[in-house]
């Protein structure tokens, strides 16, 4: 019986680490109040085709995201706090410093630095940055695609890009249930136990 539960243990760990691998990059733009806006980034992925070029826009097309228009109004938004690192491989940048877009074409964030990217390359976006847009500028709710754009093309990658945008339901992560889960036949294997 203690061989059962110590491998129901282990099956337990080894989900939750291969729940949070990889999980894909994450955008998370919600309302901060006195028309700014707070921009959460997050995740990582691999950079699977593209050219292989400099970059130092990428762009949320509203063609990547099925065609949905992701902004309302013209944006140009200027960073007024925070910082967000971008790393392409081993090229690393955290001097983002705009963004800006139309309601015809989606929008683009800018760093100064130029990323050479090739394949193979893991991509990966940290921090978080509160803005002079209001969330007025956008349309809210939550769009994923396969694609980011990089200059003039989009660029393949191996994990989904979730763009979140205004209130982001909270959705109880797989680590948070697996070990709630776990709790709970802890609980039933100590009553059984002394039944």
């Amino acid at each position: 019986m203690k061989h059962k539960f110590l491998n129901s243990i282990l099956a337990g760990v080894f989900f939750i680490f291969t729940c949070n691998a990889n999980a894909g990059l994450i955008l998370n733009i919600s309302d901060a109040g006195s028309d700014t806006t707070l921009w959460f980034f997050s995740g990582s992925t691999t950079y699977v085709s593209g050219n292989d070029n400099n970059y130092n826009s990428f762009w949320l097309n509203n063609s990547l995201f099925s065609g949905n228009p992701l902004i309302s109004s013209w944006l140009s938004a200027s960073i007024i706090s925070g910082a967000v690192t971008f790393s392409a491989g081993t090229d690393t940048s955290s001097t983002l410093y705009d963004a800006y877009g139309s309601t015809s074409f989606g929008f683009a964030i800018r760093f100064f630095h130029q990323f050479q990217m090739e394949a193979g390359d893991q991509l990966t976006w940290t921090g978080s940055v509160l803005t002079n847009a209001s969330i007025n500028n956008f349309q809210t709710g939550t769009y994923s695609s396969s694609y980011l754009g990089a200059s003039n093309e989009n660029i393949l990658l191996s994990d989904t890009l979730i763009l979140n945008i205004g209130p982001v339901s909270q959705v109880p992560e797989p680590t948070s249930l697996v070990l709630l889960g776990l709790g709970l036949a802890g609980f039933g294997f100590m009553r059984k136990k002394k039944a």
